[in-house]
């Protein structure tokens, strides 16, 4: 991921990380800060163990930590797993709309064309999310905070629930290709084009 990005863009990286990922990567590549927050190797949204699945909200809760972090340093962070692969560059129009603060998010659509209930897990894609503005992520935090509380899937239907009371915008289909748009009622014509809508592909998940 790091690489097929870095061809485009210039990223600082805020991971959070275990002991083993920290001692390598840790003070051994250029803009790269980690945050030595993972405690666990177990973890697991869909388990039914209860350990698992707090062990996962863990993680979450890390994730927020790091973004809270890169917001000291940055006037935007792209909040960002690390199992993509990025064949192009974002476009500069989107970017300088997040750079600029004329929006306080850009955001994905699973496109799961029936495969998932996103009307349970969340229409947008948690793993790919840019923001420019603190109180966005602060909202979402608040809300996958208290999403047993609420009623609401782990940090992914809060992330929907945030984008319904700031100023977003929703990114084509061809900037978040994940495996799940490829199993619904319309997953043969999706994999019979590299191109998506006629839009060349910008990273794949």
């Amino acid at each position: 991921m790091k690489k097929t990005i870095e061809q485009h863009h210039f990223v600082e990286f805020y991971l959070a990380v275990d002991d083993f990922c920290y001692d390598y990567l840790h003070e051994n590549f250029k803009d790269v800060k980690c945050f030595k927050l993972i405690k666990t190797e177990d973890a697991d949204h869909v388990s039914e163990s209860p350990q698992q699945q707090a062990d996962f909200i863990e993680i979450i809760k890390a994730k927020f930590s790091v973004a809270k972090e890169a917001f000291k340093d940055s006037n935007f962070i792209f909040w960002c797993d690390v199992d993509h692969i990025f064949f192009n560059p974002m476009e500069p129009h989107i970017l300088e709309l997040i750079d600029k603060k004329l929006v306080d998010a850009a955001v994905s659509p699973h496109h799961s064309d029936g495969f998932a209930d996103e009307k349970t897990v969340g229409y947008y894609n948690c793993g790919f999310v840019l923001i420019s503005n603190p109180d966005f992520l602060a909202t979402w935090e608040d809300l996958f905070v208290r999403h047993k509380q609420l009623g609401l899937y782990y940090e992914q239907k809060p992330l929907e629930v945030t984008t319904e009371l700031y100023n977003t915008i929703t990114l084509p289909i061809n900037y978040n290709v994940g495996w799940w748009k490829f199993l619904g009622p319309n997953a043969q014509t999706r994999w019979d084009s590299i191109k998506l809508k006629g839009e060349d592909l910008k990273m794949l998940n």
